[in-house]
């Protein structure tokens, strides 16, 4: 909305991708981390799976050329982010 009446054309887009199998795992420093994390590490009843770092990029580069205001590259997200939302009082609790 900020650069809509300056530059109109310029689309701008939240990317959400979740967890994507890279190596940064493994390159960021182990005293910062909260615990090892897995690749297919989730918490809750279904885990998600790491989505390819090819598939991610395929999904921007796809929004790129059809703009959206948001997307999440791995599919099945936005039912994750749903269930999240509809069991955040589960998660932190209400004082």
């Amino acid at each position: 909305m900020d650069l809509r009446e300056r530059w109109p054309g310029i689309h701008v887009s939240l990317v959400m991708p979740g967890i994507v199998a890279t190596d940064f795992a493994a390159n960021a420093d182990p005293d910062t981390q909260p615990a090892a994390v897995s690749p297919t590490a989730a918490s809750g009843p279904s885990p998600m799976q790491a989505q390819s770092v090819e598939d991610a990029a395929e999904r921007i580069v796809r929004l790129v050329h059809h703009p959206a205001p948001e997307i999440y590259t791995n599919p099945t997200l936005p039912e994750v982010a749903r269930r999240w939302f509809d069991e955040v009082n589960a998660f932190a609790p209400m004082e």
